[in-house]
């Protein structure tokens, strides 16, 4: 019996530790983020990993697995990256209670590597030198060089690590480190720009006996490397050859790029531009997507001299990885870009918001990045001049449209002429003539409409005459034919005689279309000649004539659209650019350059020309040596009362909206939209008045353009209807959590004091209190600044929601209310059972284990008073006293 009981304990105790061991070798396959922090199913792993190991340094510290489990807690500690100074204890806990363990010299080199995570480099270097003067571990000395080399090539001092590297080729052939440290001094000569004599290691790499994985990270090397050489056929080939042969999928991206750049360098652009476009889809928000938009952006600009397309990829760098460290070359070539749109291609698409943001941006990289502040004011000078141009685009672009115009009506006259000549072909004569009397006295403003109508008039007259005009129409054709041509006259070769051609973008010629408009004169014989016209010759002439005005009226749209775009940015250079641009100088005057005479005069020029504006108060301020606020006081006033607001929501709600009523009748408030969302928020779904809350949603739908507020009420008014519940399930979730939450407390002091009490003995008076604090936590749990802001994806939940609920999203707002009726049958239930978990580690005051280092996943079907009580078996577990020095190592992790 006591064998059977021995092999049992040693069954249990192994196959912990195994589990412990595959969990933190799963973990370690699991590649890291671009930041070089694991991923989140790795901490994961790394977690179970830790208390598995912590159960075998609890429950079976005398076994021979006990060194094995601390070590590898140790190490899952470091992996995690949280807490290095845990890690170290635990490592020298190792040293100190297992002096015969065979990991003590990995452990000491661990303890140099956590050190240089938490910053302590010197500590780290002295640590691994000290360890290297050790003979007793000689045999892991190569571990120590390639660390102190690989830091070496961290801080980019390359002398140093080739010389560590050296080290472990030369005295350690046959160690682990050999054929690593051979591939690393080939990456440490690529870093430091000696791309041949990478090559030459890397290419040698490739001949000796090394894991397959090393030797396609060379490849990928040696392919870079003829890239950066300019040897592009050589890259092209070698990338392409090692995207057949890759069998690592997270490497395939990085190959593609090689490619994609050797290219782009070969003349092959589509395909280039096609890949480098993958490669951004493929591997979005992350530090090769940054690398992938840069790169293209480099191909638009040097190799296509498509500005337009650079700047957007040379703002994609920034979008999809925010660390990498091509943007501040990004930013710089962007704003080169911007510059020649500006000077060589004034009608670009780009918008001039987006011209001058660059701008701005080439100006701030002069005086953070290169120290030019005299370069920088010459842009600022250059921002603020632009104006001038503008207006005179404008003053341009509104003449020409007055040419279309002319040119328009003359065509109008033309169509109307052919109007008369049918109805004095086949309608009657007195028609015609008062016809010719309103052409006469034609208005160029209103020629549009008056064609229009004689048109219609005229199509009327046929229709009353028809059974006249038929007969007449018929003899008409058949005489026509008998015409000669010499006597044809062309009515679109009239209407070009007087009707200029067509608009040139840089010449404008008026003086045409104005004589015309001016000067036309109906005579009989140009109206006998389009009456004299052929059936078939007078309708396709006519057609030509209406193809002619089409054409003229799209070009006329045209300039309408460009003449609003330059207003606006007019208006934007007088309101913002303008007024920013010389505060940012006023700035460099008075603190780089010390230019006291020129801060004051831009001073002045503001409060002169801008007195209202929010850089004119900036800089008042900035004068007086005060923080510097960019606003207005009118805006500031507008704030401080929105804020007041705010601050009543959670003590006076009637207060708070009445308040929030008097900036949502004002149209002009800055805040006036926010207002109007914030009130049918509450008045909706808090208060649960879905009338109240009506007409403030109206204004929020009927303000212009779209906005993030007008999106949210669309989620759940129409215009007209509600499209829901008038009270979310949530909130009901909440008030019950709350409820049971009290009763819990309640339990709580009851057993502590006179023990449990009957629930039917609980008076009403106890009752109604608590229902009534319920009510109370609710109301300042619902009503909040956070809950009155529209709902974004990424937005934490407002509660918490059940762990299995997969119908659940981040938009609580939104799904709550989709999907009100599939709301499973235990989902308050298993809110109930968090917010008692939360309550119950508050109340006992006790140390909170890492919410990182989890559990195994509990059965589906696991109850919660299952759940609860392997929870504190687990606590039970974890809890040891550290404070004896003699004690021995223990899985309790601390947060």
């Amino acid at each position: 019996m006591l064998g059977l009981i021995v092999f049992y304990t040693g069954c249990v105790y192994y196959n912990t530790f195994f589990n412990a061991e595959k969990y933190f070798a799963e973990a370690q396959e699991i590649e890291l983020k671009d930041d070089g922090r694991p991923q989140a199913s790795a901490i994961q792993k790394y977690n179970k990993a830790i208390k598995k190991c912590g159960i075998v340094l609890t429950e079976y510290k005398d076994t021979k697995y006990a060194d094995d489990a601390l070590f590898m807690l140790a190490r899952s500690l470091y992996y995690i990256g949280r807490n290095y100074t845990q890690s170290i204890e635990k490592f020298e806990d190792l040293i100190k209670f297992y002096p015969e363990s065979e990991f003590i010299a990995d452990a000491k080199i661990y303890i140099a590597r956590a050190n240089y995570k938490f910053r302590r480099k010197e500590l780290a270097y002295d640590l691994l030198l000290d360890f290297l003067q050790q003979e007793e571990y000689k045999e892991h000395h190569p571990k120590a060089l390639q660390q102190i080399a690989d830091y070496h090539l961290q801080d980019k001092e390359y002398v140093e690590a080739d010389f560590y590297l050296n080290q472990i080729i030369e005295k350690f052939p046959k160690s682990d480190e050999y054929d690593n440290a051979f591939f690393l001094k080939g990456r440490a000569r690529h870093e430091a720009g000696n791309y041949e004599q990478s090559n030459e290691v890397f290419l040698a790499l490739q001949k000796s006996s090394v894991p397959r994985n090393l030797k396609f990270d060379a490849r990928y090397y040696i392919a870079l490397n003829y890239l950066l050489l300019g040897e592009f056929e050589l890259a092209r080939k070698y990338s392409n050859k090692l995207l057949k042969d890759e069998y690592r999928e997270s490497s395939i991206s990085k190959i593609q790029l090689v490619k994609a750049r050797s290219l782009a360098k070969t003349g092959e652009s589509d395909d280039a531009i096609q890949l480098f476009e993958s490669i951004i889809l493929d591997n979005r928000r992350s530090k090769l997507a940054a690398e992938a938009a840069f790169y293209l952006g480099e191909h638009y600009f040097e190799d296509l001299h498509n500005y337009e397309e650079a700047i957007i990829n040379y703002n994609k760098v920034k979008s999809e990885y925010p660390q990498s460290e091509h943007i501040k070359k990004a930013v710089s070539r962007s704003a080169v870009a911007s510059q020649i749109i500006q000077y060589n291609n004034p009608n670009s698409d780009l918008a001039a918001e987006d011209l001058v943001l660059q701008q701005f941006k080439l100006a701030e990289f002069y005086i953070e990045a290169l120290a030019l502040p005299d370069s920088a004011l010459k842009v600022y000078d250059h921002i603020i001049a632009q104006k001038n141009e503008f207006e005179l685009r404008l003053d341009t672009l509104k003449l020409e449209l007055k040419t279309i115009q002319s040119r328009v009506d003359s065509v109008s006259k033309c169509e109307n002429l052919f109007d008369i000549a049918v109805i004095m072909r086949y309608g009657d004569a007195e028609t015609a003539d008062s016809l010719l009397q309103v052409d006469q006295h034609f208005v160029s403003d209103d020629s549009l409409n008056i064609s229009q109508q004689v048109l219609k008039d005229s199509t009327k007259i046929v229709q009353l005459n028809d059974n006249d005009s038929l007969v007449t129409y018929n003899k008409e054709i058949i005489d026509s034919l008998d015409i000669t041509k010499a006597t044809i006259v062309d009515s679109l070769a009239i209407a070009e005689l007087v009707i200029a051609d067509s608009i040139d973008n840089t010449q404008i010629n008026v003086s045409d279309s104005t004589d015309f408009a001016q000067n036309f004169d109906l005579d009989d014989l140009a109206l006998n000649d389009i009456i004299a016209l052929d059936s078939l010759t007078f309708h396709e002439e006519k057609n030509n004539l209406q193809i002619y005005k089409t054409n003229l009226l799209a070009e006329y749209n045209t300039l309408n659209q460009q003449i609003e775009r330059t207003e606006l940015a007019i208006k934007k250079y007088g309101e913002e650019f303008i007024p920013f641009a010389k505060f940012i100088k006023l700035w460099l005057y008075k603190t780089v350059l010390n230019d006291s005479i020129k801060t004051m005069e831009l001073a002045a020029d503001l409060e002169n020309n801008y007195p209202e504006n929010k850089y004119t108060y900036a800089t008042s301020l900035f004068i007086k040596g005060q923080p510097v606020e960019v606003t207005t006081p009118a805006e500031k006033k507008q704030l401080a009362e929105y804020q007041k607001a705010f601050d009543l929501l959670e003590k006076d709600t009637t207060a708070a909206i009445a308040h929030l009523d008097s900036i949502a009748s004002n149209p002009d408030h800055k805040f006036y939209l926010k207002a109007n969302y914030c009130i049918g928020h509450i008045e909706y779904l808090m208060l649960n008045d879905s009338t109240a809350a009506k007409p403030y949603f109206d204004n929020v739908l009927a303000f212009e353009g779209s906005n993030e507020y007008k999106t949210e009420v669309n989620k759940l008014y129409t215009g007209e209807n509600f499209k829901t519940l008038t009270r979310l399930p949530y909130l009901d979730q909440m008030e019950k959590a709350a409820k049971d939450k009290e009763q819990k407390e309640l339990d709580k002091t009851e057993e502590e004091t006179n023990g449990e009490v009957p629930k039917e003995d609980q008076g009403k008076e106890q009752e109604q209190k608590k229902s009534s604090k319920s009510k109370e936590n609710l109301k300042g749990k619902s009503i909040t600044a956070d809950d009155l802001e529209p709902v974004k994806e990424e937005q934490v939940e407002h509660i918490p929601l059940p762990e299995k609920t997969e119908s659940k999203s981040e938009d609580i707002l939104h799904t709550e209310i989709e999907n009100a009726k599939e709301e499973p049958a235990d989902s308050t239930a298993t809110i109930e059972e968090e917010i008692e978990s939360e309550s119950e580690q508050e109340d006992k005051g006790s140390k909170v284990s890492d919410p990182e280092l989890e559990t195994e996943e509990e059965p589906a079907d696991s109850t919660a008073a299952d759940k609860k009580k392997k929870s504190n078996n687990s606590e039970d577990e974890e809890e040891t006293d550290t404070s004896s020095e003699n004690q021995q190592p223990s899985g309790n992790v601390e947060n």
